[in-house]
């Protein structure tokens, strides 16, 4: 049988023994049920949770200024959709548009580039202040209290300017699983999305916590985030849940926790699939672009796929990885050791983000033997993680392997075990 693969903007064809196939995991098909705009337009007039949008404008004094977080170029969210209707909803309200300032959420990846400054500008319009978060910039950032961890830690927390300084901030973003936070979107926007550097990598060092995985609320991570868009005072959130196809199914505004964690739910709902035998060899999908990007961003779905490979057994990452690593940090730990082991050791003397990339690729090389389909030149450094085959050489294992597992759109699906 013929199975098509995402990879990059494009597919790949790859020919599987139908007889060897028995696990074929795939987010539930969920189409949407109106154009996206109407989706988005009706959400905001019903939040989940406090006031609209709307009437949180109107609640203020004057023409309040309002800062409005949007996801960087590792994000899948559709542009157009979602800032029209908040334009329409500040037109509508008389805020003037120099009144607006649209920022992106980088955390601690790089500035949207040129091109994507552009499709952000075409979309937004003339008039609104578009900035990109610097999180090592101190004179971009501004204190808003201290976050206090389970353990008693205690960490100030500085949090983009243009976001603190605002009378009226929102959120917007995808909800989506995140193998440390637990999910994507909501208080993410604010940590990891426009906070500091010290804050990102003190709360990223907790990646070894046991409640510290995709797919879980309660983990402190997560926690850690949620309390930050209270430091910051986050005053309304707007939370997509896409389809496989990227597409707008539905969207939850509203109060920051409440609207997200309905969201929450209907992501569960879709993406949590159920399986029921391991296999000797697991074929994933990252899951096209932007999911498969970069070597970076493709890890998590390593992560996911690894719940379905037998003990020993082989998984093929199928992954275009056009911008290569992703990460000069990520890079430069792989090639500063002999063997990917040797990472444990140095996270724990100093976390470096980018440099836990390297480890948690380490931890996952522990538990199966690792192949990649990709774009990437198969230097000495890319064979400490993965062996890089083709599709041909792919097609050769399946037919010799007793089991295998096909695992689509990895970087996002959750497989789950039934409970027999």
């Amino acid at each position: 049988m013929k199975v098509q693969f995402k990879y990059g903007k494009d597919t790949i064809s790859v020919a599987l023994p139908r007889s060897r196939i028995n696990e074929n995991i795939h987010p539930v098909e969920e189409m949407p049920g109106d154009d996206p705009f109407t989706i988005i337009r009706s959400s905001l007039k019903k939040p989940v949770g406090g006031m609209s949008l709307s009437e949180l404008i109107e609640d203020s004094s004057g023409n309040p200024s309002i800062a409005v977080t949007v996801e960087d170029h590792t994000r899948p969210v559709p542009l157009e959709p979602v800032i029209d209707p908040l334009l329409d909803e500040f037109s509508s309200t008389e805020v003037p548009k120099t009144n607006i300032t649209f920022l992106v959420a980088t955390g601690i990846h790089r500035d949207l580039n040129k091109a994507e400054m552009g499709e952000l500008r075409n979309v937004v319009g003339p008039g609104p202040k578009i900035v990109n978060h610097h999180a090592d910039n101190q004179s971009e950032l501004t204190s808003v209290g201290g976050l206090t961890y389970p353990d008693g830690t205690k960490k100030e927390l500085l949090i983009n300017s243009n976001l603190v300084s605002a009378d009226i901030t929102v959120l917007t973003g995808d909800v989506e699983f995140h193998q440390l936070y637990g999910y994507g979107g909501g208080a993410k926007s604010i940590l990891p999305g426009t906070a500091d550097a010290e804050s990102v990598r003190f709360n990223h060092s907790l990646m070894d916590v046991p409640e510290a995985r995709s797919g879980n609320l309660n983990n402190p991570l997560r926690e850690a985030a949620e309390k930050a868009a209270d430091l910051a005072g986050v005053d309304f959130s707007v939370n997509l849940v896409l389809n496989q196809q990227k597409e707008i199914v539905n969207c939850y505004s509203g109060d920051v926790h409440q609207a997200f964690r309905a969201a929450v739910e209907n992501v569960d709902d879709i993406y949590k699939v159920p399986y029921e035998r391991k296999a000797e060899l697991v074929i994933v999908e990252a899951g096209g672009y932007p999911k498969d990007i970069d070597l970076y961003q493709s890890q998590k779905a390593v992560e996911n796929g690894l719940e379905l490979v037998k003990p020993g057994g082989d998984l093929i990452l199928i992954a275009k990885c056009q911008d290569g690593w992703g990460s000069s940090r990520f890079y430069d730990w792989v090639s500063s050791v002999d063997n990917l082991d040797e990472t444990e050791e140095m996270i724990r003397e100093k976390f470096v983000i980018g440099g836990h990339k390297a480890y948690i690729y380490a931890k996952e090389k522990r538990r199966a033997n690792l192949f990649l389909i990709s774009d990437l030149e198969d230097d000495k450094n890319l064979r400490k993680i993965f062996t890089s085959i083709t599709v041909k050489e792919l097609e050769e294992m399946a037919k010799e392997a007793k089991t295998v597992a096909v695992l689509k759109l990895g970087s996002s699906t959750i497989p789950v075990k039934k409970n027999n």
